[in-house]
């Protein structure tokens, strides 16, 4: 059921509790039938932690993404399930649905797969300071396989003019989060134990483009 998972990441599911209605805002990973009784894997973004529940203690969902209303669970199955059996034509949909979690960080994604392959090589390391940058930035990524991450991450080949153009796209970033941007560059930089000229003349040229910006970031290189 991973695939569904995808698509219904951005839910408002309202639980019964002691007779009383709350509502929280989740990503629905799975649901399952045993023994006559439905299941709902929920992933809370609230604590980011993950619990399983009876669908009877289940009011109603809405689909924030499309604001699609269930106040029957039947619905929303048929629709849950309906994600595991579309045609192979339609499996592009799932694919360009999960990059669209990353559009809001796809800047600096490109800058950090462009530091990752400057010496040709994006070693487990720099893979997994990316992958945290990813989840530390946009916990729905939760939901997608480690498969799935490593590859996206590897299709980033960005050039030189990508990554000029991803640094002046940063522009609306607040200071404190292109702050944490090059200083987890410099950790992929540095993941091999030194710091190459190359990767020091790039981030040099960064880091100058930035002050013009009015960005100044404090680096020890």
């Amino acid at each position: 059921m991973q695939n569904s998972a995808i698509r219904f990441y951005n839910m408002k599911v309202r639980f019964i509790k002691n007779d009383k209605i709350f509502e929280e805002n989740v990503a629905i990973k799975n649901v399952w039938e045993k023994d006559g009784n439905t299941f709902f894997d929920i992933y809370f973004y609230r604590n980011r932690k993950s619990h399983i529940f009876d669908a009877m203690f289940i009011h109603d969902i809405t689909d924030l993404s499309t604001e699609k209303y269930y106040k029957k669970l039947e619905d929303f199955l048929v629709d849950f399930r309906g994600e595991d059996i579309q045609p192979n034509h339609d499996k592009n949909s799932h694919i360009q649905t999960k990059n669209k979690l990353f559009e809001n960080i796809k800047s600096e994604l490109l800058i950090m797969a462009f530091f990752g392959n400057v010496c040709k090589y994006l070693s487990p390391i720099k893979e997994k300071i990316i992958f945290d940058y990813i989840l530390h930035q946009e916990p729905r990524a939760k939901l997608l396989s480690n498969q799935y991450l490593q590859a996206y991450v590897s299709s980033l080949t960005p050039s030189e003019e990508d990554f000029y153009e991803a640094i002046s796209n940063l522009d609306c970033r607040s200071t404190k989060r292109i702050t944490e941007l090059c200083h987890e560059i410099l950790k992929i930089a540095q993941a091999d134990g030194r710091l190459h000229y190359r990767e020091k003349v790039f981030l040099a040229e960064m880091l100058q483009i930035l002050r013009e910006a009015g960005i100044k970031v404090n680096l020890c290189i």
